[in-house]
């Protein structure tokens, strides 16, 4: 549901990770950048069962299943997305 603020929210964020990514090309600060959204994916799962349970408090709707599949796709493959590109970038 577009209308829910979260996920615009979790769209700003990834289109300003995407800008930082694009900004620091090539430099050493990427290596924190790389460390932290892999540190995100990393904890993607106990975001999925907060989530799960907490639902109610920012969300209408219940999007978060014990796989955890929305998570990955809305959360975690930008993120690894753009860990790949830092990779192939350096």
């Amino acid at each position: 549901d577009w209308s829910e603020s979260w996920i615009w929210v979790l769209l700003l964020f990834h289109f300003f990770c995407l800008a930082i990514t694009v900004i620091t090309v090539l430099m050493q600060q990427q290596i924190v950048q790389f460390v932290l959204f892999l540190f995100a994916v990393y904890m993607s799962e106990n975001l999925n069962k907060w989530a799960a349970i907490n639902f109610r408090v920012f969300s209408k709707h219940q999007y978060f299943d014990k796989n955890g599949m929305f998570v990955s796709m809305v959360f975690s493959f930008p993120l690894l997305f753009l860990s790949c590109c830092i990779v192939v970038s350096y």
